[in-house]
């Protein structure tokens, strides 16, 4: 329910957005699921603005929790993912960041949300999760999809059936 106010850095990161206009405020819930149901990067940019203060200082914590995580072929530049110099992972560093991710159940409720209504400007716009495996693969329950020039499409996608969870990266 914390309340974050958005700056102009976060409204015009540009790329995937919820929309998010300077100024406007809105809930880290709110955020949260513009930015990983919608994949806003502005939503990404304004929870590290509120998070860290401003962008290096959040961008330096993601890559500290990273190699606490001991995610080795994962360096960080920037919060929300768009190409970079520097910025990478890979697919086994992403398996186990989901697995870590999928343990906190707001997480996992917000990656398996089918859509997203933003209201930014005076205006509502639903966006509708591009993880096509949910709604349509039985047992799916999220996690992300992406695409950037140089990653091409990705896709973070996890399921459980039975007593079984699994995670898969593409």
């Amino acid at each position: 329910t914390e309340r974050v106010t958005v700056t102009g850095g976060a409204a015009g990161v540009g790329e995937a957005e919820a929309g998010l206009v300077a100024g406007e405020s809105y809930t880290v819930q709110q955020l949260l699921e513009a930015m990983l149901v919608r994949s806003g990067n502005d939503a990404a940019f304004a929870l590290a603005e509120h998070v860290a203060g401003d962008e290096s200082a959040f961008v330096a914590l993601m890559n500290q929790k990273a190699v606490e995580l001991g995610l080795s072929h994962t360096a960080f530049t920037n919060p929300h993912g768009l190409d970079e110099d520097g910025h990478h992972t890979s697919a086994a560093d992403l398996a186990t960041l989901s697995t870590v991710a999928m343990a906190d159940p707001r997480f996992a409720a917000i990656v398996s949300m089918p859509r997203v209504s933003v209201t930014a400007g005076g205006r509502t716009t639903t966006f509708d999760n591009s993880n096509k495996l949910l709604g349509t693969y039985e047992g799916a329950t999220g996690i992300k999809t992406g695409w950037t020039n140089d990653a091409g499409y990705c896709l973070v996608a996890s399921a459980h059936r039975g007593s079984i969870s699994f995670i898969a990266v593409v």
